[in-house]
């Protein structure tokens, strides 16, 4: 990279543009309240938690119709970290308004909402309706009341928390990004992300700190051959081979050795890579039985669906992003 062109991206990292859209979570069906108060006591603080709906919905999903969190991840449309990540959240602003006497809102976050939902404003009931149903001729099912409010509305409108997952503003702007050739260290600026900043030494990509830390964790990729640059494999039990990833950087391909069992291939799979100490593992598609081996073994599962990618890509594109 010449250095028109080192100096072209400082242009472009000092302009305030936009910082990149959020993926929405999906939900099944909204809170039928709006949030909780203390009673019987002082309240301590009139600051109030606000817990996001895919805060909630996290809630909902795991400890009352007591899905397990890869399949709560699933319904919402995330990874299993994401949702990891959300539930800890929640349950964190669960004991924080608990514990210290806060009132507990409910609302915002980024979610999208499966079907038309509504609330009533006399008897506040909260109701679905069909796509198809004129709202016009529809009354609240409790109260009969034809005064009612779209939830998917206003939940577009709220005003959406740019850090949110227990994390303020501060602690959201923290942090760097790192040259893992040289190991130079440049203040992230919110919004730009590390990899299209280039190390003014080296001339490769940056990354964000928190993701090489991540990365520091042993993965397993599905692959095809044991070549330099591997086909991705979509099939987990009988796949080929697996790449052994660590630090962000191919350290080993190994022959799977479940291919060829007769029966059970998947958890077979799992018990073959948690002993070569892997925590994390990428593939195209996951049995019920080895997605219960894997949560078992406390290892996190990645899903890619269609994706043709060189295990270069693979990490490039997913590990380090």
């Amino acid at each position: 990279m010449n250095k028109c062109s080192l100096l072209l991206r400082s242009k472009i990292i000092d302009n305030n543009t936009m910082p990149r859209p959020v993926r929405h979570r999906r939900m099944q069906r909204p809170p039928i309240i709006k949030g909780f108060k203390p009673y019987g006591g002082q309240v301590h603080s009139s600051d109030k938690v606000n817990l996001l709906m895919e805060e909630y919905e996290s809630i909902r999903l795991l400890d009352f119709e007591m899905h397990t969190q890869l399949q709560g991840a699933k319904i919402m449309g995330v990874s299993r970290p994401t949702f990891t990540r959300i539930y800890e959240s929640a349950r964190k602003k669960i004991a924080l308004a608990m514990v210290l006497s806060k009132e507990l809102t409910i609302g915002g976050g980024n979610v999208s909402l499966e079907g038309s939902w509504y609330r009533c404003t006399k008897c506040n009931a909260v109701f679905e309706l069909g796509n198809e149903e004129d709202i016009e001729k529809i009354s609240c099912p409790h109260c009969q009341s034809d005064e009612f409010e779209s939830i998917n509305d206003k939940l577009n409108q709220f005003d959406k928390p740019q850090f949110n997952y227990f994390q303020d503003r501060h602690s959201a702007e923290a942090g760097y990004c790192i040259c893992r050739n040289c190991g130079m260290k440049i203040s992230h600026k919110r919004g730009f992300p590390c990899r299209k900043v280039d190390c003014p030494k080296c001339g490769i990509p940056l990354f964000r700190e928190s993701v090489l830390r991540n990365a520091e964790m042993k993965i397993a990729v599905s692959v095809q051959s044991n070549t330099d640059n591997p086909l991705f494999d979509p099939k987990f039990g009988r796949a080929a081979y697996f790449a052994l990833i660590d630090k962000g950087k191919v350290v080993d391909i190994v022959e799977n050795r479940a291919k060829e069992s007769a029966g059970g291939a998947g958890p077979a799979a799992v018990s073959f890579v948690a002993s070569l100490g892997v925590k994390r593992v990428i593939s195209g598609s996951f049995g019920n039985k080895a997605e219960s081996a894997l949560e078992a073994a406390g290892i996190e599962a990645d899903t890619l669906k269609g994706q043709e990618l060189t295990i270069n890509e693979i990490i490039k594109n997913i590990i380090l992003k």
